[in-house]
């Protein structure tokens, strides 16, 4: 440094990499930078550089009291300005509480700042504080009505409107800084084809798959998928308005961390969180077949635990307060599904979100509201009542109790061995005394759930002078609704006995079994309350922290007296108490005769490994797939329960042959799933109706995903979930060129390296998934052909709309480019594959194809049109045989078996 004579005094010469101001302004430019080109997260680390260069008030110790240093007014002015840019880029990474209460003391300090006064009301939105909000705009309004005479800039009112029409944009953490930044538009690099600022004189576009809010480097894939949405919100009202942001934020960490729990305990994946507000997705990541019913699940969890109390983390002195409760909404539908590069949650747009949002802020308190297709999907397991709105919305009670599945009669064909060993276990225990285990294993649609109320029939059917034992069955969700069936179902109460007879039994019950008076008063005061949740009635779904433990206790105290029987639904996703009190039960040395039956999937041997690990006293029964002559059994009884074969045309020989044609189409695709072939007869029934089955809310789009079998489709995409992210995109580039595909194609579809994707076909073809045929085929090239129609259709119907058009086109340019010779063979190929006849010698034109009936749903398979047709035909010339035979659209369908 130099230290030099200069009027009127003295001048210290140093370089400007030592002096703060300076470094501040360099660190600031390079934020701007930084946001400029799309790195928010950069951005703001380079403005947090940048303040933490401020020390406090600038030259304070130096300036005089009523003195106004210009210098000294443009530093200040310059710290807010940096604040501003660091706030937006914190938001635009979704830390909108971490950066909210400085921004509410600079706003309240400064006044008259605009743009800081909408990032504040930004991030109060998105912290569900969006009265609040509100509230801030009005008074900068009234302030500046009264002192100037003038309104609010057009920013900042576009903003208000959008928070008061709740546009979803504000919740979008990184949906751009158009909503974020309310002082002047920034401009976009000229390499980006995104613009990260709406122009105010432009409409507002809505990200979606032509502008997704991070780059287009952040997503590695896109796909069309159908999914279910749960947002929830918890209501919260805090005992003091000046508790500390500290303790905010752990009492928010603490249910984020239930939340994150519920939603990894049902195989969900959480979207975002604004504040108290949380969108839980499941089936983005994989397919499960029950995504709907696990969403509806988490809900019923979610309530459970918000409302009265957490019984593993000890918050039952803090849940509830006053005025709180749980809010939640599910929703499912077709929805785009955007995952990320860097592992983080997927993007998921669809009318399902809209409707989540749309419909929250009417939900009552303690409610879930679902979607009329939610509660299609899901009403043979969860008890529903039409919600308080003139809408399709229906309100979710809880689990459908037991007894439900015991009041219709199912189909079971070729389950002897599994029933039989079953009945030996229980014979076993009725027979003799300690505890059983038995564990019912398989894949979904197998059959578990069927065996399970069959064996329970039989203990509900013994004699009148050998009474049967109790039959308690504990759900996946522990709220007051499951709690109160259970209790009744261990105390023998009915939906008859008044409430004098009710508390009677229980008193009954608790004192002959408890050990001590104090331990019977005990669980009678906490139980009683439960009487009361009687369906219609109960509102709250929630469950007292102390009301699981209590029911728990009082069946240990009854299985140590006498003989109990319990049903554990759902082993994957049931509730760690549960586990943990069966696991202690079920020991022969704990001394209680207790029957403990349980269904689960094969996938719970990942999820509860402890369950099936080192059970020497449990026994697990495993439902494979049944056998194609089984399955044949099976249609035809599932064609009869149906209405398909009426009892006048049994002994019709030209029905049999046709329905001996469906079979041999029909029973190998159903791969050994009984449950396929119910699908299968569902739509064959439909076919005879006009147009198929429709619900309120289809779209073209949905009705294309719907079109395959409901059991068959998810198994489809559960296997296409489990392909390598470059093998399925080979998948569905080979999906839209046809049937049968060859290398070259392929690649042109996909715009890639032909050599690439014959490696890629080829793995396909170990996988299963492709085939190369045996035998002449009219083509010279050699060629690969789709194993099952069912995963082209899947694989088809994955790709997003304008992603389908740009490979069609694809391959379309590519087979202009060929010779007439090569079109030929091009055409030669599309005729073998479909069954049609070969084009002669020279003929250019398409080979000219047979519609299918317009009313035949498309999954169809070529060789079952003509089937169906025929069974259409034959009965229908009889007017006798066409009366007795229930071919309506709304005709009742057979029971899933």
């Amino acid at each position: 440094m130099e230290l030099l004579t200069r009027a009127p005094g003295y001048l210290l010469k140093v370089g400007e990499e030592l002096i703060d101001v300076t470094r501040f302004g360099s660190l600031v430019r390079r934020g701007r930078t930084l946001m400029a080109e799309r790195a928010p997260e950069r951005a703001a680390a380079a403005f947090r550089q940048a303040l933490d260069l401020r020390r406090g008030e600038v030259l304070v110790d130096l300036v005089e009291a009523g003195i106004s240093w210009p210098e000294r007014d443009a530093v200040e002015n310059a710290c807010l300005d940096a604040f501003e840019d660091y706030a937006e880029a914190e938001l635009m990474c979704g830390r909108h509480e971490e950066v909210l209460v400085e921004l509410q003391r600079l706003t309240f300090a400064t006044g008259q700042r605009e743009r800081l006064l909408g990032l504040c009301m930004m991030a109060l939105v998105r912290c569900g504080r969006q009265a609040e909000a509100l509230e801030m705009y009005e008074r900068r309004s009234a302030v500046l009505e009264q002192t100037f005479g003038v309104e609010p800039g057009p920013e900042l009112q576009r903003l208000h409107h959008a928070i008061r029409t709740r546009d979803p944009v504000l919740l979008l953490p990184s949906a751009g800084s158009g909503w974020c930044r309310i002082g002047g538009p920034a401009t976009a690099p000229q390499h980006t084809p995104h613009r990260t600022v709406r122009d105010p004189g432009q409409p507002r576009r809505l990200p979606g798959p032509g502008a997704p809010a991070p780059g287009p480097a952040d997503w590695v894939s896109t796909e069309r998928r159908q999914v279910s949405l749960l947002r929830v919100r918890v209501l919260w009202r805090w005992r003091d308005l000046d508790t500390l942001p500290e303790s905010v934020e752990e009492r928010q960490t603490q249910m984020h961390t239930a939340v994150q729990e519920e939603a990894g305990r049902f195989g969900g994946t959480v979207l975002s969180r604004t504040g108290t507000d949380w969108l839980v997705a499941f089936g983005v990541d994989s397919c499960r077949g029950d995504d709907v019913y696990r969403a509806v699940l988490c809900a019923l969890a979610l309530r459970a635990r918000f409302t009265h109390g957490d019984h593993d983390a000890g918050m039952a002195d803090d849940y509830p307060a006053a005025g709180g409760g749980v809010l939640a909404v599910v929703a499912s539908g077709l929805a785009l599904v955007r995952t990320r590069a860097d592992g983080g949650p997927p993007a998921v747009s669809g009318t399902a979100g809209e409707r989540c949002a749309f419909l929250l802020p009417y939900v009552q308190r303690n409610e879930i509201w679902v979607c009329d297709r939610t509660r299609q999907a899901t009403e043979a397991k969860v008890v529903y009542q039409r919600a308080q709105i003139q809408s399709v919305v229906w309100n979710a009670i809880g689990v459908q109790p037991y007894g439900h599945d015991l009041a219709v009669p199912y189909l079971t064909v070729g389950r002897d061995r599994e029933r039989t060993q079953l009945n030996a276990e229980l014979g076993r225990f009725l027979g003799g005394t300690g505890s059983h285990l038995v564990t019912v294993a398989g894949g979904p649609g197998t059959g578990k759930t069927h065996l399970t109320a069959q064996l329970l029939r039989t203990v509900r059917q013994r004699s009148a002078h050998e009474p049967s034992p109790p039959v308690v069955r504990l759900p996946a969700v522990l709220d007051d609704w499951s709690l109160a069936h259970a209790l009744r179902d261990c105390c023998g109460i009915t939906a008859g006995d008044p409430q004098d007879a009710a508390r009677a039994k229980l008193g009954r019950t608790v004192a002959g079994t408890a050990r001590t008076p104090d331990e019977a008063d005990r669980t009678g005061a906490a139980l009683l309350p439960l009487l009361e949740r009687l369906p219609g009635r109960d509102r709250s779904g929630g469950a007292h922290a102390d009301r699981p433990q209590a029911l728990m206790t009082l069946l240990e105290s009854v299985a140590q007296s006498r003989r109990l029987v319990l049903v554990i639904d759902d082993v994957e996703f049931a509730d760690p108490l549960v586990l943990d009190f069966v696991d202690r039960l079920a020991q022969p040395s704990g001394g209680a005769s207790v029957f403990v039956i349980a269904d689960a999937r094969y996938e719970a041997r990942e999820t509860r490994p402890s369950w099936f690990g080192n059970r020497r006293y449990g026994t697990t029964v495993t439902v494979p797939p049944l056998p194609d002559r089984h399955l044949d059994l099976l249609w035809g009884q599932l064609l009869g329960h149906a209405g398909l074969v009426p009892r006048s045309m049994q002994e019709n020989a030209a029905l049999d042959d046709l329905l001996a044609g469906v079979r041999r189409v029909v029973v190998p695709v159903c791969a050994g799933v009984p449950l396929i072939a119910h699908d299968y007869v569902r739509l064959i029934r439909d076919a005879f109706g006009p147009g198929g089955e429709a619900m309120a809310d289809d779209t073209h789009a949905e009705r294309l995903v719907r079109a395959v079998p409901p059991t068959l489709r998810w198994r489809s995409e559960a296997a296409l979930d489990r392909l390598p992210g470059a093998l399925r995109v080979t998948l569905q580039d080979a999906a839209t060129v046809g049937t049968a595909v060859w290398a070259e194609a392929v690649a042109a579809a996909g715009g890639r390296d032909p050599e690439e994707v014959r490696t890629d076909l080829d793995e396909l073809v170990h996988r299963g998934f492709l085939s190369v045929p045996d035998g002449d085929t009219p083509c010279r090239h050699p060629h690969y052909v789709f194993r099952d129609a069912v995963d082209r259709h899947v694989a088809y119907a994955r790709i997003p709309l304008q992603a389908c058009a740009e490979k069609s086109a694809n391959y379309a340019l590519w087979t202009g480019g060929h010779t007439p010779g090569q079109r030929a063979e091009f055409l030669r190929h599309h005729a073998w594959e479909k069954g049609l006849p070969l084009p002669e010698p020279g003929d250019t034109a398409a080979p000219r194809q047979t519609d299918a009936p317009a009313d035949l749903p498309r999954w169809y398979p070529h060789e079952l049109h003509p089937l169906v047709e025929g069974l259409r035909a034959l009965l229908s010339d009889d007017q006798e045989t066409k009366t007795a035979c229930p071919l309506q659209h709304d005709a009742p369908c057979p029971v899933s078996p």
